[in-house]
């Protein structure tokens, strides 16, 4: 088993559009703890500069995409930074280890796309889990805090 990265296509978009972290399995634009696969993929095909990515679990000859992924750089006040704005793994296939392999898998391509030495990104405090796997990956606490108080993130490097 192994965790790679394929392209988002006019094949797999919608099935991709359709994987949810939603409980219910129902996708939604916005979902409890970030924007859904829909909304992401929009944005990617308005923002050139970000790459979207579906998650995909390779056994053998056998693909089935698990997740999808957004990352790209961002202009902070003139620096470059890189960020992963979504990372999710669909409901249905979590607590299977697939989302440590898959973040291991974003991190070495982005360091690979871009030359970076440090990645950023960011969740609501209440999701633990993912607040979990980004710490057992290294990631830390910047004590910066994005967003609205109705959705406050912290971000990580």
């Amino acid at each position: 088993m192994e965790i790679i990265l394929e392209d988002i296509t006019k094949e797999n978009w919608e099935y991709i559009a359709f994987l949810t972290t939603n409980e219910d399995k129902n996708p939604s634009v916005v979902e409890k703890y970030l924007n859904g696969n829909a909304y992401s993929i929009l944005e990617a095909l308005y923002n050139p500069e970000l790459t979207m990515k579906a998650i995909v679990l390779s056994e053998g000859e056998k693909l089935k995409a698990v997740g999808f992924t957004l990352y790209g750089p961002l202009n902070n006040d003139g620096e470059i930074v890189y960020v992963i704005y979504r990372f999710m793994i669909d409901v249905r296939f979590q607590g299977q280890g697939y989302g440590t392999k898959a973040l291991t898998v974003i991190m070495e391509e982005m360091k690979k796309q871009y030359k970076c030495e440090e990645i950023y990104l960011s969740t609501v405090p209440e999701n633990e889990k993912a607040l979990h796997l980004y710490e057992k990956a290294g990631f830390v606490s910047t004590g910066i805090e994005i967003g609205s108080e109705a959705h406050k993130e912290i971000v990580y490097k």
